[in-house]
């Protein structure tokens, strides 16, 4: 255990190493850099795109929720519509029969038949 170095001796080793590692300089062909700027472009749009598609997905998600509810609510009205009508003709045949009862003027008898006259030329 004597030979081992201190903490203050491993520290500074760990700093030389670092220093030396980070002080090198390698070239980077131009290349290099122009095929890092694509790929990292590439996968930009490809992040965009994906994006763009689950937000046109929302989108169309909520418009179909809406559609929905808009037909719906107009086969609603429609039905509502329906019942106000037949009601209303309701409404409207009880008052006639209510005054062809209470008429006073209406006929005791019913309709006269009218002979056809026989006075015809016979061809």
């Amino acid at each position: 255990m004597e030979n081992l170095p201190d903490f203050d001796t491993i520290l500074t080793a760990l700093t030389d190493w670092t220093a030396r590692i980070l002080s090198i300089e390698l070239p980077i062909p131009d290349a290099a850099l122009v095929l890092a700027f694509v790929l990292m472009a590439y996968a930009l749009r490809l992040n965009t795109r994906a994006i763009k598609e689950d937000v046109r997905a929302d989108i169309e998600e909520i418009y179909q929720a809406e559609l929905l509810l808009a037909n719906r609510r107009t086969q609603q009205a429609k039905g509502d519509l329906r019942k106000a009508q037949m009601e209303i003709e309701r409404e409207r045949q009880k008052r006639r029969r209510e005054a062809v009862r209470n008429d006073s003027t209406r006929r005791v008898h019913g309709p006269r038949l009218v002979e056809a006259a026989q006075n015809f030329q016979q061809v």
